[in-house]
């Protein structure tokens, strides 16, 4: 892999989302490498994102930063990615070089070498191999749904633990990041731990 990687393409969500609450619009404004795919709906011309696309002038080293960024809002809002992104480095052999970006059933970013694809089965493959990508948080088969949190204390650092919320309509359950601010908000409760633990996991261990 080069020094610097480059990415062209789009990562498309399984339905839009809204937008909610400053810490949705400090990501959105904090992405300088990928650029919001937006719609605009109704009367009122209410804002939708529907995806992120790869700006195709950025050229970095570091790319955790972005795709972390995109991780965070899709946990945010339980969304589905769907990746036709493409990377590409700026030295080594061209097969090594470059390749494709997939998202596991967790979120989590994967970059896919041409090699990785042709000799192993392809990105399918990749995931359901023991790719090593994040061998502290994934399981080593696939989950059905969403993941089943180890077995740890309710706190993280700064992240707090799973409280229910009573929103006048039923009670959903929240848990909320003294660095990244609420990272889930949803009816599931086993949902709702699942999230916070691979948040805490993956940004906070």
């Amino acid at each position: 892999m080069g020094n610097q990687l480059s990415f062209e393409g789009d990562v498309k969500f399984d339905r839009p989302v809204s937008p909610s609450g400053p810490e949705d619009e400090d990501i959105l404004s904090d992405l300088t490498s990928f650029l919001p795919l937006v719609e605009y709906v109704g009367p009122t011309a209410e804002r939708r994102i529907t995806g992120f696309r790869a700006d195709e002038d950025a050229y970095a080293k570091h790319w955790d930063g972005p795709f972390a960024q995109i991780e965070l809002f899709m946990s945010r809002h339980q969304v589905t990615p769907t990746s036709t992104l493409e990377w590409s480095g700026d030295d080594g052999e061209p097969d090594d070089n470059q390749g494709t970006v997939v998202f596991d059933p967790y979120g989590h970013h994967h970059l896919v070498t041409v090699n990785d694809g042709r000799e192993r089965g392809g990105a399918e493959q990749h995931l359901r191999n023991a790719c090593g990508c994040y061998p502290d948080i994934q399981p080593d088969s696939e989950p059905d749904t969403a993941p089943t949190p180890q077995a740890k204390p309710e706190v993280d650092g700064p992240v707090g633990p799973v409280k229910p919320v009573d929103l006048g309509q039923g009670t959903e359950y929240a848990a909320d990041c003294d660095v990244h601010g609420r990272i889930v908000l949803t009816a599931d409760e086993q949902l709702a731990r699942a999230v916070r633990a691979e948040h805490a996991a993956r940004h906070h261990s």
